[in-house]
Protein backbone atom coordinates (compact mmCIF):
# COMPACT_ATOMS: atom_id res chain seq x y z
CA UNK A 1 0.00 0.00 0.00
CA UNK A 2 1.11 3.52 -0.40
CA UNK A 3 -1.08 5.58 1.64
CA UNK A 4 -3.04 8.50 0.53
CA UNK A 5 -3.38 9.09 -2.96
CA UNK A 6 -1.70 11.46 -4.79
CA UNK A 7 -4.49 13.45 -5.35
CA UNK A 8 -5.10 13.64 -1.53
CA UNK A 9 -1.50 14.68 -1.36
CA UNK A 10 -1.97 17.45 -3.18
CA UNK A 11 -5.74 18.54 -2.47
CA UNK A 12 -5.41 20.84 0.76
CA UNK A 13 -2.77 22.33 -0.82
CA UNK A 14 -5.55 22.95 -4.03
CA UNK A 15 -8.12 23.94 -1.90
CA UNK A 16 -5.93 26.99 0.23
CA UNK A 17 -4.83 28.11 -2.91
CA UNK A 18 -1.22 27.47 -2.06
CA UNK A 19 -0.71 24.79 -4.24
CA UNK A 20 2.83 26.62 -5.93
CA UNK A 21 3.79 27.82 -2.83
CA UNK A 22 3.56 24.54 -1.27
CA UNK A 23 5.11 23.09 -4.65
CA UNK A 24 8.51 25.60 -3.94
CA UNK A 25 8.45 24.68 -0.26
CA UNK A 26 9.13 20.61 -1.26
CA UNK A 27 11.35 21.83 -3.62
CA UNK A 28 13.59 23.88 -1.42
CA UNK A 29 13.08 20.69 1.28
CA UNK A 30 14.38 18.82 -1.48
CA UNK A 31 17.63 20.52 -2.14
CA UNK A 32 18.59 21.28 1.55
CA UNK A 33 18.89 17.45 1.84
CA UNK A 34 21.01 17.43 -1.61
CA UNK A 35 23.36 19.95 -0.25
CA UNK A 36 23.78 17.82 2.58
CA UNK A 37 24.97 15.02 0.00
CA UNK A 38 27.35 17.42 -1.38
CA UNK A 39 24.93 17.79 -4.47
CA UNK A 40 23.28 21.16 -4.20
CA UNK A 41 22.25 23.21 -6.95
CA UNK A 42 22.39 26.91 -8.71
CA UNK A 43 20.15 27.46 -5.60
CA UNK A 44 22.35 28.27 -2.49
CA UNK A 45 22.07 26.21 0.92
CA UNK A 46 21.13 29.17 2.95
CA UNK A 47 18.78 30.30 0.41
CA UNK A 48 16.35 26.93 0.35
CA UNK A 49 16.97 26.79 4.51
CA UNK A 50 15.38 30.67 4.87
CA UNK A 51 12.80 29.74 2.17
CA UNK A 52 11.70 26.81 3.91
CA UNK A 53 11.37 28.37 7.48
CA UNK A 54 9.48 31.36 6.11
CA UNK A 55 7.06 29.20 4.86
CA UNK A 56 6.76 27.28 7.81
CA UNK A 57 6.00 30.48 9.64
CA UNK A 58 3.03 31.66 7.04
CA UNK A 59 1.49 28.21 6.16
CA UNK A 60 2.38 25.63 9.41
CA UNK A 61 -0.02 23.17 7.80
CA UNK A 62 3.10 22.45 5.35
CA UNK A 63 4.70 20.62 8.01
CA UNK A 64 2.12 17.72 8.14
CA UNK A 65 1.23 18.12 3.98
CA UNK A 66 5.12 17.75 3.67
CA UNK A 67 5.34 14.38 6.33
CA UNK A 68 2.62 13.06 4.18
CA UNK A 69 4.11 13.52 0.77
CA UNK A 70 7.33 12.20 2.36
CA UNK A 71 5.43 9.29 3.73
CA UNK A 72 4.33 8.57 0.02
CA UNK A 73 8.34 8.09 -0.80
CA UNK A 74 8.94 5.96 2.18
CA UNK A 75 6.02 3.76 1.29
CA UNK A 76 7.75 3.53 -2.18
CA UNK A 77 10.23 2.26 -1.30
CA UNK A 78 8.75 -0.40 0.84
CA UNK A 79 6.92 -1.67 -2.35
CA UNK A 80 10.38 -1.78 -4.22
CA UNK A 81 11.75 -3.98 -1.06
CA UNK A 82 8.79 -5.97 -1.54
CA UNK A 83 9.43 -6.83 -4.82
CA UNK A 84 12.74 -7.28 -4.67
CA UNK A 85 14.45 -4.43 -6.43
CA UNK A 86 16.04 -2.93 -4.28
CA UNK A 87 17.71 -4.10 -0.47
CA UNK A 88 16.33 -2.99 2.64
CA UNK A 89 19.80 -1.63 3.00
CA UNK A 90 19.47 0.10 -0.06
CA UNK A 91 16.14 1.76 0.85
CA UNK A 92 17.38 2.84 4.74
CA UNK A 93 20.56 4.36 2.79
CA UNK A 94 18.05 6.33 0.36
CA UNK A 95 15.55 7.16 3.39
CA UNK A 96 18.58 8.46 5.49
CA UNK A 97 20.41 10.71 2.81
CA UNK A 98 17.29 11.86 1.54
CA UNK A 99 14.58 12.18 3.77
CA UNK A 100 12.82 14.87 1.88
CA UNK A 101 13.06 13.09 -0.95
CA UNK A 102 10.86 14.19 -4.31
CA UNK A 103 11.53 13.59 -8.17
CA UNK A 104 12.46 16.13 -10.12
CA UNK A 105 11.08 16.23 -13.73
CA UNK A 106 12.22 18.21 -16.84
CA UNK A 107 9.04 19.55 -17.91
CA UNK A 108 9.87 18.50 -22.36
CA UNK A 109 7.58 21.19 -23.48
CA UNK A 110 9.01 23.93 -21.84
CA UNK A 111 12.73 22.94 -22.38
CA UNK A 112 14.91 22.98 -25.78
CA UNK A 113 14.49 19.28 -26.21
CA UNK A 114 13.38 18.63 -30.17
CA UNK A 115 12.57 15.14 -30.73
CA UNK A 116 11.89 15.96 -34.76
CA UNK A 117 15.58 17.47 -35.09
CA UNK A 118 16.51 13.66 -33.51
CA UNK A 119 18.63 15.96 -30.35
CA UNK A 120 18.94 13.29 -27.74
CA UNK A 121 19.89 14.31 -24.38
CA UNK A 122 22.17 11.82 -21.89
CA UNK A 123 19.49 9.89 -19.68
CA UNK A 124 22.71 9.70 -17.12
CA UNK A 125 22.77 10.23 -13.28
CA UNK A 126 22.65 13.97 -12.97
CA UNK A 127 25.40 14.52 -10.06
CA UNK A 128 24.96 18.39 -9.83
CA UNK A 129 21.47 20.09 -10.63
CA UNK A 130 21.90 22.69 -13.12
CA UNK A 131 19.61 25.25 -14.41
CA UNK A 132 15.97 26.81 -12.15
CA UNK A 133 13.13 25.50 -11.38
CA UNK A 134 10.96 27.16 -14.66
CA UNK A 135 11.33 23.69 -16.60
CA UNK A 136 10.63 21.44 -14.09
CA UNK A 137 7.17 19.74 -14.03
CA UNK A 138 5.03 20.49 -10.60
CA UNK A 139 5.90 17.57 -7.95
CA UNK A 140 2.62 15.84 -8.01
CA UNK A 141 3.06 15.66 -11.34
CA UNK A 142 6.54 14.03 -11.32
CA UNK A 143 5.43 12.00 -8.73
CA UNK A 144 2.65 10.82 -10.49
CA UNK A 145 5.06 9.77 -13.66
CA UNK A 146 7.54 8.23 -11.12
CA UNK A 147 4.21 6.45 -9.65
CA UNK A 148 3.85 4.36 -13.31
CA UNK A 149 7.60 4.17 -13.28
CA UNK A 150 7.77 2.04 -10.44
CA UNK A 151 4.89 0.47 -11.03
CA UNK A 152 6.06 -0.93 -14.14
CA UNK A 153 9.26 -1.90 -12.14
CA UNK A 154 7.63 -3.88 -10.12
CA UNK A 155 5.27 -5.58 -12.90
CA UNK A 156 8.18 -6.45 -15.07
CA UNK A 157 10.30 -7.60 -11.88
CA UNK A 158 7.39 -9.88 -10.43
CA UNK A 159 7.11 -11.12 -14.47
CA UNK A 160 10.48 -12.48 -14.52
CA UNK A 161 10.53 -14.25 -11.69
CA UNK A 162 7.30 -16.05 -12.27
CA UNK A 163 9.36 -17.23 -15.69
CA UNK A 164 12.40 -18.06 -13.29
CA UNK A 165 10.17 -19.96 -11.55
CA UNK A 166 9.23 -21.92 -15.08
CA UNK A 167 13.37 -22.78 -15.59
CA UNK A 168 13.03 -25.39 -13.08
CA UNK A 169 15.54 -26.28 -10.29
CA UNK A 170 19.36 -25.90 -10.51
CA UNK A 171 19.11 -22.63 -12.87
CA UNK A 172 21.16 -20.46 -11.38
CA UNK A 173 18.97 -16.81 -11.49
CA UNK A 174 22.48 -15.32 -11.97
CA UNK A 175 23.88 -17.30 -14.46
CA UNK A 176 23.24 -16.45 -18.18
CA UNK A 177 20.10 -18.88 -18.76
CA UNK A 178 20.61 -18.71 -22.29
CA UNK A 179 23.04 -21.60 -22.37
CA UNK A 180 20.50 -23.40 -20.43
CA UNK A 181 17.28 -22.77 -22.50
CA UNK A 182 15.09 -25.12 -23.33
CA UNK A 183 15.34 -26.27 -27.02
CA UNK A 184 11.57 -26.49 -27.87
CA UNK A 185 12.39 -28.52 -31.72
CA UNK A 186 12.75 -31.41 -29.41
Amino acid sequence: AIGKSLSELFAPAKEKGLYDAFNDYLEHYSNIDRHAQGKGSKTPLNVSQTLVKAYEKSYPEFKQWGKDVWKYGANVRDNLIDAGIISEEHAEALGTMYPHYVPYMENREMSNYNPDLGEIKPKGVIKRAEGGAKNLLPIEDALTKYTFGYKKAVRQNQFYQEIIKTLGPGVDVGADVRNDAIDFDD
